[in-house]
């Protein structure tokens, strides 16, 4: 996937690089500059997520952000945002090109996670003529009000590695008792889904006899 980011800020297109994906990974360390009136009375911050095809860009998903929740978040953190869009199956998506294009477009409607980015916040107050633009991400540590390098301080590139490093997790998850299943008769089992992991709850069969409930052991 040859992967780039397009935010569209008023009657601006911000884009970043694009971006080939490696091992299951793409790295761009670009910044989006985005002015905001304070108060906000609303507004939505979209991130549409491209692949570059040459010919006619696909959309891989979007993101929706609301600008008053990530201006609640502290200074220079960070964040992982979940990419959902359209089963990527070539026979799904010439078949169903209208009900793809909508799903990869609202989040709301997509059924598939397609993947995540990793997003920094980091917000001025009271800057006089902001800018709206893109620019890399500094590899320099934060200096002083005299400009000299604060002491063991990390730049923005290297507190965004920490949150590349791979991490092992053990995963519970619990297939119990579902209510009130329309059909009067059948078995039902569930499927969870984690990326190309795929589980299966087993004896589905056990459906309780005469009631609307199917029960997983």
């Amino acid at each position: 996937m040859d992967a780039f980011v397009v935010a569209n800020i008023g009657n601006k297109k911000l884009k970043t690089s694009v971006q080939t994906t490696e091992k299951d990974a793409c790295v761009w360390n670009e910044t989006f500059l985005i002015p905001i009136r304070i108060p906000i009375m609303s507004g939505k911050l979209v991130l549409d997520v491209m692949d570059l095809d040459g010919i006619n860009d696909e959309q891989a998903g979007t993101l929706v952000f609301d600008y008053k929740d990530l201006l609640k978040l502290p200074q220079k953190s960070f964040f992982w945002a979940n990419i959902y869009g359209a089963p990527g199956g070539e026979d799904f998506l010439q078949t169903n090109k209208n009900v793809a294009d909508e799903m990869n477009k609202d989040p709301n409607m997509a059924t598939m996670w397609k993947g995540r980015i990793l997003i920094g916040i980091e917000f001025d107050e009271d800057v006089e003529g902001p800018k709206c633009g893109k620019e890399a991400m500094s590899t320099a540590p934060p200096s002083d009000a005299n400009g000299k390098p604060i002491p063991g301080a990390r730049s923005i590139v290297e507190l965004a590695e920490e949150y590349m490093r791979p991490k092992e997790y053990l995963l519970m998850y619990e297939f119990g008792t579902i209510n009130n299943i329309p059909e009067k008769s059948g078995g039902f089992n569930l499927r969870l889904k984690i990326a190309e992991h795929t589980w299966d709850s087993k004896n589905g069969g056990k459906r309780a006899k005469g009631y609307n409930y199917n029960r997983w052991s």
